[in-house]
């Protein structure tokens, strides 16, 4: 075993946007598990965009990571070292022990792998987090019914891309939203669905094209123009979700522009529709029926998932900032 803890820590608070700068690695000394303690080795990291907010000391549905402090973040773990006759050395965990290489727990916080023919990262991925969040909130604010017309924002994205085949796993016409022609292939091939492309000149009409009657459910997970677009082409009582935000920094001074909150917001009256915000601790009781369901659709092919990876604790700021650049396909993970 390595003699030192490497661990990323919040080093200063953004001021004109996210930066690597941001962050910090320090070297510190690997604890030791007391009683009823186990000391955790972690394997997998999960780099996910709500990171960005926690970054701010400003009001948020969770609280800030404080100065000096190792960034948050859910990571697959293996119990090196254990004081606690309820975890055995080797087991693989979930927690949430952010970005650093080996941390303590009581085990209160911790939830042992089940035995599944899938990579461990997949509990990071398509069966935790940003799984249950599109399965969860596609089925319970969307409501989706087979014949309807689905759009997806970000449709390659970890959370976009289970949307997107649960709702063609339910018979709906499904059109998934990326960025370039490469990422449309990739959605076309893998997962059997229309796209479009946000960076072709003439994604507006190709899109009132595609959705002819309207869209029933739009799931953003970008927000602006596509967001603005996708809400002048609803369905009446269609349902508009909103997952994320990824295409502006909520917590800079936003450019000055047309003001097109008046013609959005009458879209909501004139078509009646239902828009919903939601966050992940709202979908944690559905748990344990999408992990039934995810296991079911793995075993059948009807659920793929793609993982980007990439190695080193050291390279984690890097490989954050590029979330927002849209460089990812699929989950982004640090193995460790």
């Amino acid at each position: 075993m390595e003699n030192k803890n490497l661990q990323i820590i919040l080093h200063s608070r953004p001021t004109a946007g996210i930066s690597e700068l941001n962050f910090a690695l320090q070297k510190s000394q690997i604890p030791f598990p007391q009683a009823g303690e186990v000391l955790l080795k972690t394997l997998y990291l999960s780099l996910d965009p709500y990171m960005r907010g926690r970054m701010y000391d400003t009001p948020s549905y969770a609280a800030s990571v404080k100065l000096g402090a190792v960034m948050i973040g859910e990571t697959i773990s293996e119990v090196i070292q254990s004081n606690n006759a309820n975890f055995s050395v080797g087991q693989l965990v979930s927690s949430a022990h952010g970005w650093q290489q080996y941390a303590i727990s009581d085990g209160s916080n911790l939830v042992k792998l089940p035995e599944y023919a899938v990579s461990p990262s997949a509990y990071l991925g398509v069966l935790g987090l940003t799984g249950l969040t599109g399965y969860g909130a596609l089925i319970r604010y969307g409501q989706p019914k087979a014949g309807e017309t689905l759009v997806v924002s970000a449709a390659n994205g970890s959370v976009g891309s289970i949307v997107a085949q649960t709702g063609r796993n339910l018979g709906c016409n499904v059109i998934g939203i990326t960025g370039g022609q490469e990422k449309c292939k990739i959605l076309e091939t893998e997962l059997s669905i229309k796209t479009l492309d946000y960076k072709d000149d003439n994604f507006s009409e190709n899109l009132k094209k595609l959705t002819p009657q309207g869209i029933d459910i739009f799931f953003d997970n970008v927000g602006g123009d596509i967001a603005f677009e996708a809400l002048n082409n609803m369905a009446t009582h269609g349902r508009f979700l909103v997952c994320g935000t990824i295409s502006f920094d909520r917590n800079l001074p936003q450019v000055k522009s047309i003001d097109r909150f008046p013609s959005a917001f009458s879209q909501v009256l004139i078509k009646r529709l239902k828009v919903q915000g939601f966050i992940f601790d709202e979908l944690v009781d559905m748990k344990d029926d999408y992990h039934q369901q995810a296991v079911t659709w793995l075993h059948d092919g009807k659920l793929t998932f793609r993982e980007h990876i990439v190695e080193g604790i050291e390279n984690a700021p890097q490989a954050f900032m590029s979330l927002f650049k849209g460089k990812n396909v699929g989950k982004l993970i640090i193995k460790i």
